[in-house]
């Protein structure tokens, strides 16, 4: 609900406001500026925010992200493979995903920033552009290792820049800057 609220704000103030006949005015520049920042800090919480290796809840994140780039491969739940076989084959998918830790890819986000935030935006592509997601996945882990881009990696990289280049929990001086349209 929360998302789909947000989705209609941003509409709304698309629509209206920064497509509009008429020119954006300096105080209707500064709101929305102001509204930006604010909307930009609401995801320091979750950069900041260390993965626990131990927690099963976001170690399910990890999973889910596994069973959608190879869940065409992957053996049935009911299947009696042993879990060593179980647990090399994860390794091998882990790798393929793009994490640098193959054994414990939780590992890979207890870096902050990007942290959790990181992991998030993992998830939110795979279920929201799943084909997309599964392609780069499956090219990606293809390619000889000098032409390679893994997604793991990349993606953690990627939203570490964007919360630097976008101040993500930087205080800002409420001057009326200009907004950056996104």
């Amino acid at each position: 609900a929360n998302i789909l609220a947000q989705k209609q704000l941003r509409s709304i103030i698309l629509t209206h406001v920064i497509r509009a006949q008429r020119a954006i005015n300096n105080e209707m520049a500064h709101q929305l500026y102001v509204l930006q920042v604010l909307t930009f800090n609401l995801l320091e919480d979750r950069m900041m925010t260390k993965m626990d290796p131990q927690d099963q809840a976001q170690r399910d994140i990890i999973f889910e992200l596994r069973r959608i780039a190879f869940d065409a491969e992957s053996e049935p739940n009911n299947s009696s493979g042993s879990m060593e076989k179980r647990k090399s084959m994860y390794t091998r998918d882990y790798k393929k995903l793009g994490f640098i830790n193959h054994v414990n890819p939780a590992m890979d986000f207890t870096q902050t920033p990007p942290g959790m935030l990181a992991l998030d935006n993992m998830l939110y592509f795979a279920k929201h552009h799943q084909d997309a997601y599964i392609r780069i996945v499956l090219e990606n882990s293809s390619r000889e290792d000098k032409h390679e881009c893994p997604f793991g990696r990349s993606s953690i990289e990627l939203t570490k820049m964007l919360c630097e280049i976008l101040k993500v929990g930087e205080l800002h001086h409420l001057s009326p800057e200009k907004f950056t349209l996104l």
